[in-house]
């Protein structure tokens, strides 16, 4: 899988979420995460592609506005969206709807470590059979989008524990380092 050239086009295009991709009707993970804004609020860089800017709304609730700027009919163009990032054990999740009328959830696990945010995607090709043999709640579609109902602990317990193989796509995160803030 190639990543896009920059996480909005992920997002807005639901990524790779509307054809073959994993999406879900709830946001991901068991419990907001708390949010330290030093460690999220900025500019955040994806090399060789672009940046995006990430200011948190409620770090006790794990709410974090998003915003990049797109080339629209040779304009510029500001598109935000909001975001929770939740947890599940040792593991965080970000959940954000790529327009506001999505009724589902576009969602990826995150990490931020040391000025890097690495974020993977679910995998459609293993999350797929899963939900086909009732292991996970959901749908499958005839081209093999997944849709996820709601996740119990023990869904959440099976997806981080990777007891039914690795079912992020592991080996192609996107990476985003941050940038130096001016003083």
């Amino acid at each position: 899988m190639r990543w896009l050239t920059m996480f909005a086009l992920i997002v807005a295009l639901g990524g790779l979420a509307g054809c073959t991709g994993v999406d879900s009707r709830e946001p991901v993970g068991t419990a907001p995460a708390v949010l330290a804004p030093e460690e999220w609020n900025g500019t955040w860089m994806i090399p060789q592609q672009g940046s995006l800017f990430i200011n948190v709304l409620d770090g006790d609730e794990g709410l974090v506005q998003i915003a990049v700027v797109e080339k629209k009919d040779e304009k510029l163009v500001l598109k935000s969206f909001d975001a929770q990032i939740r947890e599940s054990g040792s593991w965080s999740f970000v959940s954000l709807k790529a327009e506001p009328e999505d009724t589902t959830y576009f969602w990826m696990r995150i990490r931020n470590e040391n000025g890097q945010i690495t974020l993977w995607l679910p995998s459609a090709g293993k999350f797929a059979p899963l939900v086909k043999e009732g292991v996970l709640p959901g749908e499958v579609a005839d081209k093999g989008k997944v849709t996820l109902g709601k996740l119990t602990d023990e869904h959440l317990r099976i997806i981080t524990s990777c007891e039914k193989g690795v079912l992020m796509e592991w080996e192609h995160p996107l990476i985003l380092y941050r940038m130096k803030e001016g003083n």
